[in-house]
């Protein structure tokens, strides 16, 4: 973080980063080629572009290249922004967190307003409560897309695990609450775990059926699916929606799809989605 004792303000106006606005919304989506194990670069630009989010360089330019060459250079440039390899693949989230924390994407309409309870139920010791933003929401992977949303917010009780100002054990309530949604939602699905024989990173394929609509108004913009077993193996692609047409983009590849499809794939595969408020902006 910049120090106003090392820099005058002046000096830290011109350090801080200048997002620019993106153009017209894309009426058709980009190709994007893939020169080693970047599918999840690709697949998290596809869905970027429609969301016509605040961005600096070098992600802007990554957004909107328009030739095989210009866009090649420039994923490259934003991978090295970002120290990482092209020839490796990536977990999308960790790049989307990397964008936001090497301030390359204004994440102010992203932020979505956490607060973690902890209510003791001896009717005595106060509710603590503890507030946070994050940038996507990491949702459990349940019987469809719904019950997955909910089930984050449910509050578990506890037996005897708390230590109230009397020192006596009691119940609590333990979880998190979402007072409030963003005007542009990112979410995924814990389909990655820890493997505690193996040490490694294992798929969960359950399947969890998505919609296209929340109870909160946001629609759904687009969504990246995970084909393979490791966030460090197979292949990403996205689908995308634009003026109510959803297109599949695979890297360079490019075909207009039905929303059956969408629903079919989405709800075996779909790890990352992108919604947004639908007074917010056409999709």
């Amino acid at each position: 973080m910049l120090s106003t004792i090392l820099y005058p303000p002046l000096i830290l106006v011109l350090l801080l980063p200048q997002f620019l606005s993106s153009p017209t919304p894309p009426s058709f989506p980009s190709s994007y080629p893939n020169p080693g194990n970047t599918c999840h670069l690709n697949s998290l630009l596809q869905s970027l572009r429609i969301l016509n989010l605040k961005t600096s360089e070098p992600l802007t330019t990554s957004l909107h290249s328009t030739s095989r060459n210009d866009k090649l250079d420039s994923n490259l440039e934003l991978l090295n922004a970002l120290d990482l390899d092209w020839k490796v693949q990536y977990d999308v989230p960790e790049v989307l967190t990397l964008l936001i924390s090497n301030q390359l994407l204004d994440p102010t309409p992203l932020l979505i307003p956490v607060t973690d309870v902890i209510l003791p139920l001896d009717g005595k010791t106060t509710k603590k409560e503890k507030h946070s933003k994050v940038p996507i929401l990491s949702l459990p992977l349940k019987r469809n897309f719904l019950k997955s949303l909910k089930a984050y917010e449910t509050l578990e009780t506890i037996r005897a695990q708390w230590k109230n100002s009397e020192g006596i054990l009691t119940d609590i309530k333990k979880g998190t609450l979402l007072p409030s949604l963003p005007p542009i939602l990112i979410t995924s699905l814990n389909r990655f775990s820890l493997n505690p024989s193996t040490y490694e990173i294992e798929k969960k394929s359950t399947k969890c059926p998505i919609v296209e609509s929340l109870n909160s108004g946001h629609i759904l913009t687009s969504l990246i699916c995970h084909k393979g077993d490791s966030t460090d193996r197979g292949h990403y692609i996205s689908y995308v929606k634009i003026k109510n047409r959803w297109f599949e983009c695979n890297d360079d590849l490019i075909r207009e799809v039905k929303w059956k499809e969408v629903k079919r794939v989405g709800g075996k595969e779909g790890y990352v989605f992108f919604w947004r408020r639908e007074e917010d902006g056409e999709l």
